[in-house]
């Protein structure tokens, strides 16, 4: 008895891990603070009109997507770069979106777990 408990618990805790890191793969990883100066200053970065949305994170609220790319990298490329915050999770310097995507964006869409925001990279309106 003790056996079939003991896998079913495994199995449990396997499909939540799958779950979490699919959902990890799905999503943007920002601290709480940048998603809120992201979703704050949207109208700056839909200003230009441009069909893509490429966002620097660490110099929100400017929207020029190069600002401050290359500070401290050897090869920006204009590939996303990630860094290490010390929890074993990873965050985005660059984000990017179809403005499509980005204008749907809101507030209730994007998960926050200790102080991390997790933005959907398909950009599915939480509406």
């Amino acid at each position: 008895m003790f056996d079939f408990w003991s896998k079913a618990l495994s199995l449990s805790l396997s499909v939540f891990a799958a779950t979490q890191a699919t959902a990890a793969e799905n999503a943007w990883i920002v601290s709480a603070e940048q998603a809120s100066c992201i979703l704050e200053h949207s109208n700056a970065y839909t200003a230009s009109g441009s069909p893509v949305i490429i966002i620097h994170v660490a110099s929100c609220p400017n929207p020029d997507p190069f600002a401050g790319a290359t500070a401290g990298k050897s090869n920006y490329g204009g590939v996303s770069k990630i860094q290490s915050t010390g929890r074993n999770t990873r965050l985005d310097d660059v984000i990017t979106f179809t403005a499509e995507q980005f204008n749907c964006l809101s507030i209730d869409g994007i998960r926050v777990e200790d102080g991390l925001a997790y933005i959907p990279k398909d950009g599915t309106c939480g509406r």
